[in-house]
């Protein structure tokens, strides 16, 4: 890459970032200003139920819970720029340190979730699109929409029964198999894939039902156009003009979604981590509602805004590597 290319590049990315800074701060404001009018007092929590009030106080003085509200907010965004989030109230640890804990868990989940629903959506989608006056398009479609129709408790209780508790094939929930001793970094992995596979497709099954009608809608469109038509005219073959013309057309949409079920996961996906007892953030953010610990539940709003914006970063540049035309306009 030439150095002009690079300059441009970090040029857009410190543009995408500063456009990115006021919706972190809405984000915090608002976690911030619900947080603080929800009931308990922290100060008690910190302390504990038996202190005394004498010893509540101090406590208060201490964590700074005795200023106005807004010197609270400004020490805490003033904190935040410096990564430094807190203190748990019920882990009695740095917030950070319990959210880096389990964030690699909802990403592995969110990542090969949204993969599984990509793969099988954009691969029904063309199908569909492609055989549209055949039997096998309402097929699809029909098949597209009792998914997208069917809550996903439903459908993680459905796979736990079936393949948990009658085949015995997959195991109930969990990251690892307790008690097991891994034989080595590859059986480790093993294990943490077979615990994978239930969780993930559960959410893949739910994103596919979206990923087959926008690739359906979206393939349809490109197949009709001109230059798809001078293809065939051409005799390419099919899979030429699918994968190589009609693909890189279609696909701007659908990464679109991907980037957005993404950014959604991330957040912690609170229904499937509980089915599935998945430590991710979705069920510390449940944890952290249910000990009413603020400075976690604040954390967890931070990182989370955090991280969208970076995957939407990506995803930004992504566009201009599957299609170059609209590079200059990132």
């Amino acid at each position: 890459m030439k150095s002009s290319e690079i300059t441009k590049t970090i040029c857009r990315v410190s543009i995408r970032i500063l456009y990115s800074i006021p919706v972190i701060l809405s984000v915090i404001t608002i976690g911030f200003i619900l947080l603080k009018l929800a009931p308990g007092d922290p100060a008690v929590l910190l302390a504990g139920e038996a202190a005394t009030p004498q010893y509540i106080e101090n406590v208060r003085k201490i964590y700074g819970l005795d200023k106005p509200l807004w010197e609270q907010y400004f020490i805490y965004i003033e904190k935040a720029l410096r990564l430094d989030l807190g203190y748990s109230l019920s882990y009695k640890r740095p917030v950070l340190e319990v959210i880096l804990e389990r964030f690699p868990y909802t990403l592995l989940l969110a990542v090969s979730g949204v993969s599984i629903g990509f793969i099988l959506g954009v691969g029904l989608g063309i199908i569909s699109a492609w055989y549209r006056k055949k039997l096998i398009n309402p097929l699809i479609s029909n098949i597209s929409f009792v998914l997208y129709s069917t809550p996903v408790f439903v459908i993680g209780q459905f796979l736990i029964y079936y393949f948990a508790i009658v085949l015995k094939a997959f195991p109930v929930g969990g990251v690892v198999t307790i008690g097991l001793t891994h034989g080595g970094f590859l059986a480790y992995v093993a294990d943490v894939l077979w615990h994978l596979t239930l969780p993930s497709l559960t959410l893949g099954l739910i994103f596919m039902a979206s990923y087959v009608k926008l690739t359906k809608s979206s393939f349809i469109e490109v197949l009709s156009s001109s230059y798809i038509l001078a293809s065939r005219s051409l005799g390419l073959r099919n899979s030429t003009i699918l994968f190589k013309h009609a693909f890189r057309n279609a696909i701007i949409p659908i990464l679109t979604l991907a980037g957005a079920q993404l950014s959604m996961l991330v957040g912690g996906v609170i229904i499937t981590e509980s089915m599935f007892s998945w430590p991710g953030i979705g069920q510390l953010t449940m944890e952290a509602v249910s000990t009413r610990d603020h400075p976690l539940l604040l954390g967890v709003f931070f990182f989370t805004s955090i991280t969208v914006v970076v995957i939407n970063i990506v995803i930004d540049f992504l566009y201009s590597v599957v299609d170059p035309r609209i590079k200059e306009r990132l």
